[in-house]
């Protein structure tokens, strides 16, 4: 069996699940060992690939050159004597074969193994060595293919079951099995332990690999917003003409609307110039007729002033009339208290005449009384025209009084006749003054009546002005309103032409506006966009796709970088994901492979043992010997019993040294048939031989 046969393909179970293994039951053994009761040991088979031909030592130990030794193909005795260079031999093939120093037991290192004084060496692959031993087979560690001569006195002089069963471990290559399921556990470990730090090696490469991943998602992103950001500014440049179009829309429609509506202030201005062209008319024809009418009542004026002189001048005389008889009033007033003193006196003078009947005071009685009827006469004319003596008053009143004055005096003949004279003037004048009253009074009520009449006339005249002039300040009033009209629609008119001037010319400006727009668009985007949205809202989404835009260039950095660095971390955590994969299959196959071995491991395992067991009896039976091997894999130890002869069964341990020694070579025979080397290599055979069979083989 070669050892380097293994590979690392395939998985192992948990190493519990290796431990819960059944292992073999000595029954078990015992059904192998019946079935090889007919195995046969006499073999005479000649080796034909894997054996050793011939081996040369040069500059090798303590030899300069040694050989060349020319084998045989079945046993060959390799004899000299002591320090001729035997075991050099066997440490040379050992060496040569790729043999490790310490399993010569000559040496700690292979240097050492060099001629001391030579300094060249010759050296091959090892790769090419290892591929040559697996290949036939060759077992160079292995103690029963090449046995030293330390292993063998080690092995005879070893009492110790486990020692045995060690022996039978390496010989059987069964220790090698194990290791390498050691190994193979040992490789699973590290490989699970290195899968592990490659999860979480693979979970911070998989966060960095999405974080980059996703600033290089974001750079399509970017290059989707770059654009998104290009198509806003193209609907951005026909959204401005649209909207100057549209703002032009409604300036057109009201200039056509404005112009519709001058046509309405025309018609107001001719109505209202036809309205001050009648009112003109008619105050025209009012002021002709006023001037007639003023005409007529300057014909008319001179008369009334001539009248009227007139009848000043008539009043102006009665009023001069009547202050003269106001003055004969007050006279009459002072005669009618003269007439009161008069009468007193003459109740007086009757009483005194009463007393005295004289002729003279009878006479005197008589003119008193002829006196105060004259005077009751005057004053009853008096009453009468008084009115008529208003302007006489004041004279009147003098004479009265001065009447009065001379009828005191007439308690005397001589002043009651004076008094009676003056009173007789008195009333001619009285009279006198009352008639000329009456004359100025009749003449100036005739010359007031003409001139009432002739004011009359005026006023007539005067009358048929007032309507006139009353329509002529209509008529006026009406001139003026409709001057004030005409004039507001002429201003309204003039302020509309103007509003339409510089809406046009508003609209001009904005039609080069237009243009202008129009011609930026066509350089951004020669093809008109319809657009929806408004400029407002277009520029909003450019202005926070510009800030997203910047704040995304500023936290990515440059694109190059990006993308340089996605690719680099996705190479990564692809590389680290597959080694994962491909580790954790390992893990699987390592799986497979250390439950298959420890399956297969048991299996042979109880397979040599039975093998040896089966050989190990044969080779005692040559001698009439029997044997027992018990193997403890458990505990790893190996027991082995031997009766020799007609006696009891004993431990090799209490055997004779001649019959330990043939028991011992029994079981390295036995190991011997068990295992599948081409060839076998023992230094000092005759360690294991008694003094008896030594002198034979000497003899």
């Amino acid at each position: 069996m070669s050892k380097r046969k293994s590979s690392n393909s395939g998985q192992t179970p948990d190493k519990r699940s290796r431990l819960s293994q059944p292992e073999p039951s000595e029954e078990d053994e015992k059904g192998y060992f019946s079935s090889g009761d007919g195995f046969s040991t006499s073999q005479s088979v000649t080796g034909e690939v894997g054996i050793i031909e011939s081996i040369s030592l040069r500059n090798f130990m303590c030899h300069s050159m040694l050989g060349p030794f020319a084998f045989g193909p079945n046993v060959n005795f390799v004899v000299g004597n002591n320090g001729s260079g035997k075991s050099a031999v066997l440490t040379a093939l050992i060496v040569a074969l790729g043999g490790k120093a310490h399993t010569t037991n000559r040496g700690s290192s292979l240097k050492g193994f060099v001629k001391e004084g030579e300094r060249s060496l010759s050296v091959t692959k090892k790769e090419e060595l290892i591929s040559i031993l697996d290949h036939f087979n060759i077992q160079v560690d292995n103690p029963v293919s090449i046995l030293t001569q330390e292993m063998s006195k080690h092995f005879l002089h070893s009492k110790g079951e486990g020692d045995k069963y060690k022996f039978f471990m390496k010989a059987t290559q069964l220790d090698q099995m194990k290791e390498d399921y050691t190994y193979i556990m040992k490789t699973k470990t590290m490989t699970q332990n290195t899968v592990e730090k490659h999860r979480e090696t693979l979970q911070e490469l998989k966060r960095k690999y999405r974080e980059k991943e996703e600033r290089y998602k974001s750079l399509a992103s970017l290059d989707e917003m770059q654009q998104k950001l290009d198509e806003l500014k193209n609907q951005m440049a026909w959204a401005l003409v649209a909207e100057v179009e549209q703002e032009m829309k409604p300036m057109t429609e009201r200039i056509t609307a404005e112009e519709k509506a001058t046509v309405k202030y025309d018609q107001k201005v001719e109505e209202w110039e036809g309205k001050v062209q009648e009112a003109n008319r008619i105050l025209g024809q009012l002021q002709d007729q006023l001037e007639g009418v003023a005409q007529r009542m300057q014909q008319l004026q001179p008369q009334c002033d001539e009248l009227k002189s007139q009848a000043q001048a008539r009043n102006r005389d009665l009023k001069s009339t009547e202050a003269g008889l106001h003055r004969k009033k007050a006279n009459l007033r002072d005669l009618e208290r003269d007439k009161d003193q008069l009468n007193k006196q003459i109740r007086e003078l009757e009483h005194s005449i009463s007393q005295t009947n004289s002729a003279d005071t009878h006479a005197r009685v008589e003119k008193l009384n002829h006196i105060q009827a004259e005077l009751e006469q005057l004053l009853a004319k008096d009453r009468l025209g008084k009115m008529r003596a208003y302007e006489d008053r004041k004279k009147a009143q003098e004479c009265c009084r001065k009447l009065q004055a001379e009828l005191t005096e007439l308690q005397n003949e001589e002043e009651l006749e004076e008094l009676s004279s003056r009173i007789i003037v008195c009333r001619e004048e009285f009279e006198a003054a009352r008639n000329q009253v009456l004359t100025h009074k009749r003449e100036y009520e005739e010359a007031e009546q003409l001139s009432q009449q002739q004011r009359e006339a005026f006023n007539s005249i005067a009358e048929e002005a007032e309507p006139i002039k009353k329509q002529l300040s209509n008529s006026d009033q009406e001139l003026a309103k409709s001057k004030h009209y005409k004039k507001h629609y002429e201003e309204k008119r003039k302020a509309h032409v103007d509003m339409i001037k510089t809406l046009k010319k508003n609209l001009n400006e904005k039609d080069q506006v237009l243009q202008a727009s129009i011609a930026k668009a066509s350089e951004i985007c020669p093809e008109r966009l319809d657009v929806r949205k408004t400029a407002k809202s277009l520029d909003s989404e450019i202005s926070c796709l510009r800030h997203k835009i910047n704040t995304q260039q500023d936290q990515q950095g440059h694109r190059d970088t990006i993308v340089r660095q996605f690719h680099e971390a996705k190479e990564n955590f692809s590389n680290i994901a597959r080694q994962v994969k491909g580790l954790e299959a390992i893990i699987r196959q390592l799986t497979e492979i250390i439950n298959t071995r420890h399956d297969d491991y048991a299996e042979v395992r109880m397979y040599l043992s039975v093998r040896c067991k089966i050989y190990f009896n044969s080779m005692l039976s040559q001698r009439g010997y029997m044997g027992k091997m018990t193997f403890d894999h458990k505990n790893e130890t190996l027991s082995i019993s031997v009766q020799p002869g007609e006696g009891g069964v004993s431990d090799m341990r209490s055997l004779s040294g001649g019959e330990r020694s043939f028991s011992t070579v029994c079981f390295v025979l036995s190991l011997w048939a068990i295992t599948d080397a081409p060839f076998r290599a023992l230094d000092a055979f005759d360690v294991p031989m008694d003094m008896v069979n030594r002198r034979n083989i000497e003899c």
